[in-house]
């Protein structure tokens, strides 16, 4: 996908009313979506996963699923962008 087009979708999504929810990498705290946070339009919900408790990927998936404020969780996984 040319990145006039990525750009588009990108800003098409932005603007939908569904809440994107976003869920950290191994550190948990979720910080480095500012960015992307910075640049969306949209409604987001970051999911801040406890950093004082080991956790495995079942309890995980079950804490992200309560942080959602009790709506439809549909999960995508988004792959990093490749440098042109």
């Amino acid at each position: 996908m040319a990145n006039g087009a990525r750009r588009k979708s990108f800003q098409a999504l932005s603007r939908m009313k569904t809440t994107l929810v976003l869920l950290p990498g191994m550190d948990g705290t979720g910080d480095l979506f500012a960015p992307f946070i910075a640049a969306w339009k949209g409604p987001v919900h970051v999911v801040r996963y406890p950093t004082d408790t080991a956790l495995n990927y079942q309890e995980l998936t079950a804490f992200a699923r309560r942080a959602n404020m009790s709506k439809p969780l549909k999960l995508t996984h988004a792959k990093p962008l490749q440098a042109a």
